[in-house]
């Protein structure tokens, strides 16, 4: 009879731990899932930042692109004027 409530004791220590390491495995499953949520949230809002910082950027290049041909214009107009007036 003790061998046998030895063996079952045995048993329901192994059973007890097992329980307890699959508990601690669930908490850390959890910490990495959540931790692993707050990482793509961050990259959504990222990529977001990028994209309207990517718009922002091509606007600015587009005002840019539009003031230099004006100069540009501008130049030749200017050129035009003068060359003639050097000739005479």
């Amino acid at each position: 009879m003790k061998l046998l409530r030895r063996r079952k004791k045995k048993q329901n220590d192994k059973a007890k731990k097992l329980m307890d390491d699959a508990e601690q495995n669930k908490q850390r499953a959890g910490v990495i899932f959540t931790d692993s949520k707050k990482a793509e949230e961050e990259a959504a809002s990222n990529l977001k930042n990028t994209t309207e910082m990517e718009s922002e950027s091509l606007k600015a290049l587009a005002g840019l692109e539009n003031k230099l041909a004006e100069s540009e214009t501008k130049l030749k107009t200017a050129m035009n004027i003068m060359i003639p007036q050097q000739k005479q």
